[in-house]
């Protein structure tokens, strides 16, 4: 089949979980199939490039400098991305998987698939109500947004997404049996070949450095641990609009000797070093998807820790050290001085069903259901 992944930002250029998990899907699907991929040319692509079995497609032009403005998406980048991916007609694919947002893209792809023939799947890792799109953008551009929202959503044959998802979708209209529950591809291989190294009493976080992760709730919470912990190390890895903030929320709160701030492992494997080495990976974001670092920390043997108010599914939850905000320095005090930190794991078996080898199956199931054009297919889950 001739597949096409859709989404403005696309993994090594940017390295973000949602990008991660896209390119690992691409990237196994092009071992048996014809893979193209049409995103935002960043800083060191060509317009069009094979990597890793993948056809690229990049336009227009934009910096990653210029990704977020004023601690938000830009706009400007969202439209003239829909605008460059105008190109897609050019192709003719079986099938298209495009990322929900940042959403302004959306009727291009819908009108490419209804004048192609060709099937839509939709990959849904949040829906934002309207207080949020409010708080977000504003009242006025907030409820536009929100408005615009409802109407791109629908319109995909299949969607992937998680089950905490689905009642929101519902009410947008989208049918439970075209919701597909497709969870984060993980490359077990490559983690199987990272080597066992010395535990460091040591808390670290892998994420993109915006307001929405709560970096400034993790600082505060690793600052009362060192209370306890004095020894106790922080690891915060990551790029974004919040760095600097960051840096001088480090400095004020007088840790600078025991957080290290740094940029993004380009090379995985030093990334999984880094997360396999530390005590527990303490996650406190308040907007997330299906979160792939968190499963990547637990196949790696290290342990997650929680807010309860995490919007993370049930499924990856009830692999990890869930707690109420403020018991969360006390657990970490715990588990620093455990002598087995990855015995807080919980459900470790679960993980299997996280794993890269899953996409396959998946995939060929989806493709059974759409080369006979059904849209009854019932829920999938692997």
């Amino acid at each position: 089949m001739r597949i096409a992944f859709v989404a403005d930002v696309a993994y090594p250029w940017i390295n973000g979980g949602m990008e991660r998990m896209q390119y690992l899907e691409a990237k196994e699907l092009a071992r048996k199939h014809d893979v193209h991929f049409f995103c935002i040319r960043w800083e060191s692509m060509k317009s069009e490039f094979k990597y890793d079995g993948i056809t690229y497609h990049a336009f227009p032009a934009w910096k990653h400098s210029k990704l977020y403005k004023k601690g938000r998406r830009s706009i400007r980048e969202a439209l003239l991305f829909a605008i460059g991916l105008v190109r897609i007609f050019r192709y003719r694919f079986d099938m298209v998987e495009v990322h929900m947002f940042p959403i302004m893209h959306l009727p291009v792809v819908k009108a490419y698939c209804r004048l192609t023939g060709c099937k839509l799947l939709m990959e849904v890792a949040e829906v934002w109500d309207k207080q949020y799109w409010q708080g977000y953008l504003g009242k006025v551009k907030g409820s536009i947004g929100y408005a615009y929202q409802r109407y791109a959503i629908n319109g995909a044959d299949f969607y992937i997404s998680n089950p905490q998802l689905q009642g929101k979708m519902r009410k947008y209209g989208v049918s439970s049996d075209r919701i597909k529950v497709f969870t984060p591809s993980v490359d077990g291989r490559e983690i199987d070949r990272i080597k066992a190294v010395r535990r460091r009493k040591r808390i670290i976080i892998v994420a993109r450095l915006i307001k929405e992760k709560r970096i400034d709730k993790w600082l505060k919470i690793f600052k009362k641990v060192k209370e306890k912990v004095p020894d106790v190390e922080g690891m915060i890895v990551g790029r974004g609009p919040e760095r600097e903030t960051l840096e001088g929320m480090i400095r004020e709160m007088g840790l600078g000797d025991s957080v290290v701030l740094r940029d993004i492992y380009y090379d995985i494997k030093e990334m999984y070093k880094a997360v396999k080495s530390s005590s527990m990976l303490l996650h406190m974001s308040e907007r997330e998807g299906l979160s792939l670092i968190t499963i990547e920390s637990l196949a790696l043997g290290t342990p997650v820790v929680l807010p309860s108010y995490t919007p993370i599914p049930g499924e990856l939850k009830s692999m990890c050290v869930v707690e109420d905000e403020k018991d969360i320095p006390k657990k970490i005090v715990e588990i620093l001085n455990s002598r087995n930190p990855r015995s807080y794991i919980k459900n470790s078996e679960k993980l299997k069903e996280f794993m890269l080898s899953s996409t396959s199956e998946f995939y060929e199931q989806l493709f059974e259901k759409l080369n006979g054009g059904s849209r009854d297919s019932g829920s999938v889950k692997h």
